[in-house]
């Protein structure tokens, strides 16, 4: 069989033009899957490619099979992708996953753009779709971790375990790509730059997160080796210069953490090392954060969210602003690049907990805060609390990038008050 697996534009997920950011991991693994399973797979990414790009692949490729991946704001052009793919290759079955199929399978399957959605992690369902596939059958029935859509109702299967043993999966297949250096991931200083999931999932409770719908609320580790394994082949067969690490929360067993930073460290590999995301400050100590950055480390994120005790007891970010200020301190010490990553706009905000956020980021003096608007996600207890409270006032998926404005309201502020405080802490933080 044929696939050919689409990246979607992933303009609206920031809501700014700017160059494509970061290639597609989860696509790059469920494309090493069915590689594996035999079949002929080939790969577009709408920001380098173009519409027209897709239409020549789709026509000269004929593929048998459609896949895309999804966040919310970037729905809107799965579908058209799915529109065009139905006009070029009307057999052809399309397949949606990732976030947004995972949080609401029924609306993404909704206006029959898909035949299938893939929900949580997809690797074990493309193996299982792919012995369906060579036996004949294109059903798609008794297929755990799929939801159906038969051209009359949505038809959902069980949700399937999570993946228990990553080290089984093979390595993402970056040969798919047109180039590493296509990409420019906007806090990199070496490129080309691989991204790699040294883990999978995050124990936090946070209101806001759509983790827990993808991974079920745990962590689960790769072995160090198979870590050290893949970003050597990032760095041989692909010429990555530097590497960002996009778990959700890598430091969470400590002695696993020790072991991966001492070995990368021995490696002595040609790159550097980044995170894409923030750390959680309940989960570092003096000791990771000096080995991380022994082993190469350049940056520490950390996801605060609130300078508010009310908020982030609210959000249940199961932290405190005195942990929160610590590990800031701690990690400009050891000399890493700092960044905290701040939200406005929270259920509960008020003016009095907005400028408690803005006193903390300036008290904190980290290298760069990141302040955004609180976005509800569907799948996450924050957007079902606001949607019952009838505060999603200005809803719109295609405005959930994390740099457009509000879509929602709050007791204590509207949405053009929250617009207000995010120009008031970038001007204070910065100026």
């Amino acid at each position: 069989m044929r696939v050919l697996l689409v990246n979607p534009s992933q303009f609206r997920a920031y809501g700014v033009r700017m160059p494509t950011p970061y290639p597609p991991l989860g696509l790059l693994y469920i494309g090493a899957m069915w590689r594996d399973c035999g079949f002929e797979v080939d790969f577009v990414d709408m920001d380098v490619e173009g519409e027209e790009g897709l239409r020549r692949r789709l026509r000269e490729g004929a593929p048998d099979v459609v896949g895309l991946t999804a966040t919310t704001p970037v729905f809107t052009d799965a579908q058209r992708v799915a529109q065009i793919a139905r006009e070029c290759v009307p057999d052809a079955i399309r397949i949606i996953g990732g976030p947004h199929a995972t949080a609401d399978a029924a609306d993404a399957l909704r206006g029959g753009f898909f035949d299938l959605a893939v929900v949580g992690e997809g690797e074990e369902t493309a193996r299982e779709l792919a012995d369906h596939w060579r036996s004949g059958r294109r059903d798609h029935e008794g297929i755990r971790g799929t939801v159906i859509w038969d051209g009359n109702e949505v038809r959902t299967h069980p949700r399937r375990p999570v993946i228990s043993d990553l080290d089984a999966l093979p390595f993402p297949d970056r040969s798919l790509l047109p180039d590493l250096a296509s990409y420019s991931p906007p806090d990199a200083v070496h490129a080309p730059v691989a991204t790699v999931m040294a883990s999978r999932g995050c124990p936090g409770k946070c209101t806001f997160c759509c983790s827990p719908a993808a991974f079920g609320g745990l962590v689960r580790y790769r072995s160090v080796a198979d870590v050290v394994e893949e970003i050597g082949v990032a760095i041989d067969e692909h010429g990555a210069k530097e590497i960002h690490f996009a778990d959700d929360s890598l430091t969470e067993d400590r002695e696993w953490t020790l072991e991966l930073c001492d070995a990368l460290t021995r490696a002595r590999f040609p790159v550097r090392y980044m995170f894409m995301n923030g750390l959680r400050v309940n989960r570092v100590d003096r000791e990771v954060l000096q080995a991380l950055r022994e082993m190469g480390m350049e940056n520490v994120g950390f996801g605060i969210e609130s300078g508010s005790p009310q908020i982030l007891e609210r959000l249940r970010k199961g932290i405190d602003l005195d942990q929160a200020h610590s590990a800031i301190q701690m990690a400009k010490e050891i000399g890493f690049s700092t960044w905290v990553f701040l939200i406005l706009g929270s259920p509960g905000e008020t003016d009095v907990t907005a400028r408690e956020t803005i006193d903390f980021a300036k008290r904190a003096d980290p290298d760069f805060a990141k302040f955004f608007i609180f976005k509800p996600f569907p799948g996450t207890k924050a957007y079902r609390d606001l949607a019952a409270g009838g505060h999603l006032v200005d809803y719109d998926r295609d405005r959930l990038g994390i740099y457009t404005p509000p879509v929602h309201e709050v007791d204590g502020m509207s949405s053009e008050r929250m617009m207000y405080w995010l120009r008031q802490a970038n001007r204070e933080f910065y100026l």
